[in-house]
């Protein structure tokens, strides 16, 4: 109960927290339950992986020039650009897609992306400032956008509702 109030779990997840710092492995006896968490682990991971990609280009793309600048002027220094994870979003239609080189179930269903008219892979966000959202437990769960002054697209631009992320 107490990691529960404590981490906002519910029980499954204290348990398994809990089980993962003992070193304990766990064996689901319902199947589709252990698929679930499992699944949505993967999804959690690709999250992560989606934020560092964002992170590292922010802090050192040279196509992110205007974008660190961007940042400075609002006040932003480099300390907490890092402590966040704020991160830079190229404008190019697929590189986190090729970069990630997640299955296709996967990237649509982390809400990094989506499939194009013509099925293939696109990213969601595209030349924008992002910040990374994280829920209670601490794990990241989507991205709020914001497009630097002057670009066309709506000034704001946050992960839509997905498996991990529901606002």
């Amino acid at each position: 109960t107490f990691v529960r109030e404590i981490e906002h779990l519910d029980f499954p997840g204290a348990v398994e927290k809990l089980a993962a710092k003992a070193g304990v492995t766990l064996h689901y006896t319902d199947v589709r339950e252990g698929e679930g968490r499992m699944r949505r682990g993967r999804l959690v991971e690709a999250m992560g992986r989606a934020v560092d990609f964002y992170h590292q280009r922010l802090l050192s793309g040279s196509d992110a020039a205007r974008a660190r600048g961007y940042l400075r002027s609002r006040g932003f220094d480099a300390d907490e650009v890092r402590h966040f994870q704020v991160g830079w979003a190229p404008d190019s239609w697929d590189e986190l897609a090729k970069a990630l080189r997640l299955p296709a179930e996967e990237f649509v269903d982390a809400g990094l992306g989506f499939r194009n008219r013509n099925g293939k892979l696109t990213d969601f966000f595209r030349g924008r400032v992002l910040f990374p959202i994280f829920d209670a437990q601490g794990s990241p769960a989507g991205f709020g956008g914001r497009i630097l002054p002057g670009a066309d697209g709506p000034k704001y631009k946050n992960s839509a509702d997905n498996r991990i992320y529901n606002k």
